[in-house]
């Protein structure tokens, strides 16, 4: 009955979801960028972006009983829901021949079949109407049958003659390539290789895909570099645990339509990664991790003036880090430990001043600052009035906390790892500033990082 009532651009968004299993975990942002990318979402007559548009439809879905099972983030918002099997099956009821699902063995696409996903891999023999498919998604397994088969002169040849191609998922197929031959996929606006962890770099030729929105290269495990000049269209940039990604490309700061950017790298002395280029993605939105900020201290004064966060008004978490992170890809220089060494003061002067230039919007909700050789924070930190959550970690020069911190009424939890100072200072009940923090409901004082604990267990 719900499904009855639905306007027409509604039902397409629910029948889609029927190219996923039962029981499977839809993410509300990735299902969203899959019905922009798709043309379902309508632009809107107040000029909102079509990924709140689409926050819309998927909240009229969640209201007519469509969805369930929601999950929260921690700041209230949805991030994941389910289909109960029900609804599925009418879902897969619904959608006619324009979509199919397969589960691995050999199947012919009808004529009409627009929307394909397998459960397995794409063994389907060819036929005229497959060339009219817009949307492949490979779900979980190998994208190749065989492992003694090369899987880029397997499938490559033909899911690259698909033209009309919109939607392309290949997520953990075990990739070493991407052929150059991608650029002919003129229309295609979602491309997602996460989890291929021998994928070491994407041709130049993807910079040709003018209509593509969402890059999704979480998991990346290898991949080195992206190339230059990424396309304009582009709204989501994702790279999760890319561990051997080293910089970031040039010209990322036009790419003003961004409002997904997981890290910014910043680069060693030739290599890329201008700090400026943040400056005109005000766009931006959700999680950003700037990561090396020890590579700015040669240009610390430059740096002071940028102010590339302040007008990022839609972020809600943002982490800082130097060169001593949790994943150890840079070691601190021998000398660090020694409090008046030449070095670490000019460290503490540098750091001060990048730290300064790096304010955020007052709005973000969540800050974390690693690495940082400073001995105080500067007082825009105390003064962020929506922040729910510090984390302060690996700063072993840090003395204080701003007097701010302690005024903060939204401030819930405050986490200080390998801080030997602070530790000190605020230790709980015995320390001499525990007081000002005590009313903060979750503290955390410890000698160790999560990860050492982690490790020590």
């Amino acid at each position: 009955l719900s499904y009855d009532h639905l306007p027409s651009f509604l039902k397409q968004c629910f029948a889609y979801c029927s190219l996923f299993p039962k029981g499977f975990e839809f993410d509300k942002k990735t299902l969203i960028q899959l019905w922009l990318a798709e043309g379902f979402i309508r632009p809107s007559n107040d000029n909102r972006c079509e990924e709140n548009v689409g926050h819309e439809y998927f909240m009229n879905l969640l209201l007519m009983s469509l969805f369930q099972e929601v999950t929260t983030d921690d700041y209230g918002d949805i991030s994941t829901c389910k289909m109960h099997d029900l609804i599925h099956d009418l879902a897969q009821l619904v959608v006619g021949k324009e979509y199919a699902i397969f589960e691995g063995k050999k199947e012919n696409l009808g004529n009409r079949t627009r929307y394909l996903s397998s459960r397995t891999s794409l063994h389907f023999a060819k036929t005229s109407s497959s060339y009219k498919l817009r949307t492949v998604i490979v779900l979980q397994q190998p994208l190749y049958g065989s492992k003694n088969l090369d899987p880029l002169h397997v499938h490559f040849p033909f899911l690259l003659s698909l033209k009309c191609l919109r939607v392309l998922t290949i997520c953990g197929s075990d990739i070493i390539k991407i052929p150059k031959s991608i650029r002919e996929l003129k229309h295609l606006r979602y491309l997602d290789l996460s989890r291929n962890h021998f994928l070491v770099n994407l041709p130049p030729d993807v910079t040709s895909l003018h209509n593509l929105q969402t890059l999704k290269l979480s998991q990346c495990l290898k991949l080195k570099e992206l190339p230059s000049d990424m396309n304009k269209s582009l709204r989501h940039l994702e790279l999760n645990e890319c561990e051997e990604l080293t910089c970031m490309p040039c010209g990322l700061g036009q790419l003003t339509h961004l409002q997904t950017l997981t890290h910014f790298l910043l680069g060693h002395k030739n290599e890329n990664g201008d700090i400026s280029e943040l400056s005109g993605l005000n766009s931006l939105k959700g999680k950003l991790v700037i990561k090396w900020l020890d590579s700015l201290r040669d240009n610390a004064k430059e740096v002071e003036s940028a102010k590339v966060l302040l007008e990022k008004q839609h972020l809600q978490e943002l982490e800082l880090r130097w060169w001593h992170d949790d994943e150890n890809v840079r070691e601190p220089p021998l000398w660090w430990e020694d409090p008046i060494a030449e070095g670490r003061i000019l460290f503490q002067k540098s750091d001060e001043k990048i730290l300064q230039c790096l304010q955020p919007h007052h709005s973000i909700k969540r800050l974390v600052i690693n690495g940082y050789c400073g001995e105080s924070l500067p007082d825009w930190v105390g003064n962020l009035s929506s922040l729910l959550s510090l984390e302060i970690s690996n700063c072993s020069g840090l003395k204080s906390l701003p007097e701010g911190i302690c005024k903060l009424k939204s401030l819930q939890q405050l986490c200080v790892y390998n801080c030997s100072l602070l530790e000190r200072r605020y230790r709980r009940i015995s320390g001499e500033d525990w007081p000002k923090i005590a009313r903060i409901p979750k503290v955390m004082v410890s000698a160790y990082t999560p990860s050492a604990l982690k490790y020590i267990n």
